[in-house]
């Protein structure tokens, strides 16, 4: 009896028990299944998240480039805009000179040929008064600038074939920061005497604050490169935002030899008389004076006060080749300092020697380019040549004081000497 009682309350409490175990499995699965389901909606959310930020990224990189192809939109319009003003107000002004000498001649009875006539119209460029505190140079100060012009010139006379790359950083503080590039451009440049050239741009990047203030430089888009040949008779012009092939042919004056006394002569290396012609010239403290001359360019024609303030040209020298190259922008100040610098390396003078010079590989790169395909070829009328203007007299402006220049090295790709300030010396 006692047995039975003891099986009867063993199956009573097996009874009992067996639904308190099963609805404890249930609240455990149950459990799992709220961490998975918690779990999920995490995952979601995180993958939600990167793929705001990924969108937003995108979206200030396409605002970003946007911005940029906007504000060089502008930058070329203005540029446009002053070269056609220039143009128009050298088209009167010749005009008017060339109707009063022939006027003159009419009522004198004499013509005089037409060479004659032409350098009539030509006035010998005066010292404008912002740069009378520098020139003219002292004697001593004169006679070492000839000498290293005459130097060079002859140098550059055994230059053949000439190539190099480069590295150019374009200081714009309108568009972006005071004391950085706003771009920097990597590139190779090619010379075949007496006149063909090429340029090109093979990479821009872009500066570029991130959000935790580090500053990064970002590969541009195709669109942002530049690239142009020269043959002799034209300029061809790869514009890759247009799509477009633009071929601008040089008149007769502007071909041969005479592409050294194109807007930008220093690479080519001008004659010494050109120079002095185009430039008021003295030599400054270079970085290494064993090793570097360091050559200061004013222009005294108008087409090259539209391009530049000044220039600065670091010479090897040894090989009188360029080393660096700074062209201070026409709107130059110490509180904006917009320029661009050029810093060449690999340069080589002469390359393809013998059986290769024979061949004309060098030269294949300066024939007329091949239309790209899905592009546009555009040819423009002969462009007009303003060498032999002055600079218009609003456009000048007084160079900063080279002391203040000692205190704001960023402006340079190189050093300079502390007798920077020599006055007429």
């Amino acid at each position: 009896m006692t047995l039975l009682v003891h099986l009867f309350v063993f199956l009573l409490a097996l009874t009992v028990a067996a639904p308190t175990l099963q609805a404890q499995n249930w609240q455990t699965e149950y459990l799992k299944g709220q961490q998975e389901i918690t779990g999920k909606k995490q995952t979601l959310m995180q993958s939600r998240n990167l793929q705001q930020r990924h969108l937003q990224n995108q979206l200030q990189q396409t605002q970003g480039l946007q911005s940029n192809h906007r504000q060089n939109n502008r930058q070329s319009i203005a540029w446009n805009k002053n070269q056609i003003q220039g143009r128009q107000a050298a088209l009167t002004e010749s005009q008017t000179g060339r109707t009063q000498i022939i006027q003159q001649e009419h009522s004198s009875g004499f013509t005089p040929p037409l060479q004659q006539r032409a350098a009539l119209t030509t006035k010998p460029a005066s010292i404008p008064p912002h740069l009378q505190a520098i020139f003219p140079l002292k004697p001593d100060h004169q006679k070492h600038v000839d000498a290293v012009l005459d130097f060079w010139e002859r140098q550059s006379s055994k230059i053949e074939r000439l190539q190099a790359d480069f590295e150019l950083l374009d200081y714009d503080p309108n568009f972006g920061p005071l004391n950085e590039p706003k771009t920097r451009s990597y590139g190779i440049l090619k010379y075949a005497k007496p006149d063909k050239g090429l340029f090109r741009i093979e990479n821009v990047t872009n500066y570029t604050k991130q959000p935790n203030g580090q500053v990064v430089y970002v590969s541009q888009p195709a669109a942002a490169k530049e690239h142009w040949i020269c043959d002799g008779k034209s300029i061809f012009e790869f514009s890759y935002l247009k799509r477009q092939l633009i071929q601008s042919p040089l008149p007769p004056e502007m071909q041969g030899e005479a592409i050294t006394r194109s807007s930008l002569p220093f690479v080519f290396g001008a004659k010494a008389v050109d120079i002095k012609e185009r430039y008021w010239v003295r030599t400054l403290a270079p970085p290494d004076p064993q090793s570097q001359y360091l050559i200061e360019f004013y222009p005294k024609k108008r087409e090259d006060a539209a391009s530049y303030q000044r220039v600065w040209l670091l010479l090897s020298a040894k090989t009188y080749l360029p080393e660096a190259m700074q062209l201070f922008a026409p709107n130059f100040t110490e509180a904006k300092p917009a320029r661009k610098v050029f810093s060449f390396k690999n340069m080589e003078k002469n390359p393809h020697q013998g059986i290769l010079a024979n061949i004309n590989l060098f030269h294949r790169e300066f024939y007329e380019p091949a239309l790209p395909s899905g592009w546009q070829k555009i040819v423009e009328p002969p462009t007009v040549s303003l060498q032999n203007l002055p600079p218009n007299p609003q456009t000048l402006q007084t160079p900063p004081n080279p002391k203040t220049q000692n205190g704001h090295q960023q402006i340079l790709p190189f050093r300079i000497g502390n007798n920077l300030n020599q006055r007429r010396e």
